[in-house]
């Protein structure tokens, strides 16, 4: 999923997230979580051995100007 965005001033980009997981027989198999702005990775998230029900908080500052801003998961 990726947005155009434009920021007319310093700001940031600010969630909560948490990955869908299954149950295997050793703990909790989860899926990647990537944020990219402008091409270069923000967030890597690849750690498969986390809990569904654990939310997670991310925050970056951004500058101003057009940023293209890429949710991969």
């Amino acid at each position: 999923m990726t947005f155009n965005l434009h920021f007319v001033k310093k700001g940031k980009i600010e969630f909560n997230y948490k990955k869908d997981s299954t149950r295997e027989r050793d703990g909790w198999v989860s899926g990647f979580f990537s944020l990219y702005i402008d091409d270069l990775s923000a967030l890597d998230d690849n750690n498969v051995m986390d809990d569904p029900m654990e939310w997670k908080h991310f925050s970056i500052d951004v500058y101003p100007g057009m940023k293209e801003v890429s949710f991969v998961y």
